[in-house]
């Protein structure tokens, strides 16, 4: 019991440095639209709970996620799982995918969360590439980095 009080404790103080530090309890916007079934974890608060109902680190990913070095979304089917999506400055990759326990996920959950990120990162080029056309006059600018 009194650990739970001390974790509540440690993490109320967490959010509350989070925010001294920040000014805001939230991140920056995910590069990457999430959907019904995969959901981008936009604040401290979702992040630390995250971490504390799957029973891994990615509380502590609270400094990667806020610099964008990272992305932490909640995956709610086929499994209940963790993704992470790292950048790297020029693409975005998968970087982890956990059950609770940091458990491996079944081959059921990679092939979705796989055909989410391909459509995700298309629609994302797609997005960038209508940007550029309507805000460049050079028609070398028209055609999106390749995203894979």
């Amino acid at each position: 019991m009194w650990l739970n009080m001390y974790n509540k404790i440690n993490l109320t103080k967490r959010i509350d440095q989070f925010f001294i530090d920040y000014g805001t309890y939230s991140f920056p916007p995910p590069p990457l639209p999430g959907d019904a079934d995969i959901v981008p974890i936009t604040t401290i608060k979702d992040l630390q709970d995250e971490g504390a109902i799957m029973h891994n680190c990615v509380g502590s990913y609270t400094e990667k996620v806020q610099t964008g070095e990272c992305f932490i979304y909640r995956v709610i089917r086929p499994q209940r799982a963790t993704l992470e999506i790292s950048d790297t400055g020029d693409m975005h990759h998968i970087c982890h995918l956990k059950l609770a326990d940091n458990e491996e996920p079944s081959a059921e959950t990679w092939e979705k969360v796989r055909f989410w990120f391909a459509s995700a990162i298309q629609v994302s080029y797609a997005a960038e590439s209508l940007f550029i056309s309507h805000t460049s006059s050079s028609t070398s600018l028209l055609q999106p980095a390749s995203p894979l």
